[in-house]
């Protein structure tokens, strides 16, 4: 039986003590280029910019509210490298369940699990773990009594270093392949056969490995790191997962909502062309649902937003687009970069996505982990929403974690976004910024605007503060912000 929207509560914990955990930094790509030639000199907010609005088109959606557009990738996870350091399961408990309960704080009800954290749902561990179900059948029990929805990575290896795992990216059985598959996605589609004991919210979606076209350019195991090779997960073997998993998830669930692509970085040219590569395959269009993107930067502006949707409907102008991962780092990597634009970029990025037609946003990530001995670099290290002091992570006690500025502004965007319809959402041109109207008021995405007609009251998003509108000055009111009727 498909599921495709649910919703739940969550609940109280009882935390556990110290983890080592939070010494080891999650694996990450390396660090993306910048997103403009000109790096040091960024895109500020041109307040003489063209007035935007975006034709949505007649794609068809799968979030009919704002409460279901917000997400987290791997929210609630530990990952691989992490796991030797946690001393028991129970251990690995307390810490899934004081990520989820941190999120649910925050609002979020959409999470993403990747295939090479916990709880690892790739055919490789599976298969390792004899599909011992305990670790997995926690991970989702956690989640369903927290009131997540879950998108599953799944794929025939750990989709962040592929190539660390295998020379050869396609499974030598892929009817075996096949068959695991049909029995991981039978145990959690919540049809009442064969599912997971207790199953209280079953997978929302299920994305067929992570991207794909990263390492397809990066060398296998056993090779040279500076050699870049072409040959391996190339377009037409993805494109047999993408039609393999596919048909092994709609065996179990025929209405399973399935997506693709999870591309690292479609605006480069070569990953488009891997896209373009993989769906001129047979059968790969009609076998996915849903395109899946990923989008990095450190630039001051949204020009790579908009890139981003742009390539996006250039090749798949008839499926909905999620953003599985996008986020900005806090670090001061660059002279504007920092915790405060953090946090204002966290409403522009959303905003514009949402603008853009993207469906849904998944932000990477909830926590920062601390930075190892003798390693201060902090290439993805710096995107979360808060900051981990220390092993102990989440469950060191208030001084062991801070949440940064971006943590109360996702919360309160996220807040004001629950009550929308998605339907209603359109760019409404604006002089001087951009915002995305909707039929519960407007959000002030970028820039500074004048408030449109029949606003009443505006939420500055940095600070909580409310206001009549009556009381802005001569300068309107500036991003982020929410006006409401």
């Amino acid at each position: 039986m498909g599921r495709r929207e649910q919703l739940g509560l969550g609940g109280s914990v009882v935390l556990l003590g110290l983890l080592l955990w939070w010494w080891a930094r999650p694996e990450r790509p390396p660090p993306p280029p910048p997103e403009h030639p000109t790096e040091a000199q960024p895109e500020r907010v041109r307040r003489d910019e063209a007035p935007r609005a975006t034709d949505r088109g007649p794609v068809p959606r799968t979030a009919e509210t704002g409460a279901e557009v917000l997400g987290l990738n791997e929210a609630v996870s530990v990952s691989a490298r992490s796991r030797a350091l946690v001393d028991s399961p129970l251990q690995a408990e307390a810490v899934l369940l004081a990520r989820a309960t941190r999120t649910r704080d925050l609002g979020v009800r959409l999470v993403r699990a990747n295939s090479h954290s916990y709880p690892e749902l790739n055919v490789l561990a599976l298969a390792a773990r004899e599909f011992d179900w305990s670790e997995a059948d926690t991970f989702f029990r956690i989640t369903g009594a927290r009131g997540l929805d879950v998108v599953a990575v799944v794929g025939p290896w750990p989709g962040a270093r592929t190539g660390a795992y295998t020379e050869h990216y396609l499974p030598e059985d892929l009817d075996a392949y096949e068959a695991a598959i049909t029995r991981l996605v039978e145990r959690y589609d919540g049809d009442g056969e064969d599912d997971m004991p207790g199953l209280e919210r079953p997978v929302l979606a299920w994305e067929i490995d992570n991207e794909p076209d990263l390492h397809h350019l990066r060398p296998p195991r056993g090779e040279d790191d500076e050699a870049p090779r072409t040959d391996f997960q190339t377009p037409a073997e993805y494109a047999e997962i993408v039609r393999r998993t596919s048909r092994a998830i709609r065996t179990a669930d025929e209405e399973a909502l399935i997506l693709a692509g999870g591309l690292y970085r479609i605006t480069d040219e070569a990953s488009a062309r891997y896209l373009e590569e993989v769906l001129a395959e047979p059968g790969v269009h009609e076998a996915f649902d849903v395109l899946s993107l990923h989008c990095y930067f450190s630039g001051d502006g949204l020009v790579a937003v908009a890139e981003t949707m742009a390539a996006a409907r250039a090749q798949v102008p008839d499926k909905p687009v999620w953003i599985t991962e996008t986020s900005v780092p806090s670090d001061g990597r660059h002279a504007w970069v920092s915790p405060g634009w953090q946090a204002e970029m966290v409403v522009g990025i959303v905003g514009a996505f949402l603008a853009e037609g993207a469906d849904r946003v998944l932000w990477h990530t909830l926590v920062d982990p601390p930075p190892r001995a003798g390693d201060d670099t902090l290439t993805y290290g710096s995107n979360g929403l808060i900051v981990s002091h220390g092993p102990a992570g989440l469950l060191g006690g208030e001084d062991a974690v801070t949440e940064k500025p971006a943590a109360a502004v996702f919360a309160r965007l996220a807040e004001v976004l629950a009550p929308t319809s998605t339907e209603s959402y359109r760019e409404l041109a604006a002089a001087g910024g951009r915002v995305l109207e909707t039929d519960q008021g407007w959000l002030v995405f970028r820039g500074a605007v004048a408030p449109p007609p029949g606003a009443r009251t505006v939420l500055h998003l940095r600070t909580g503060e409310e206001q009549p509108v009556e009381e802005l000055g001569e300068e309107g009111v500036r991003a982020p912000a929410w006006l409401a009727p």
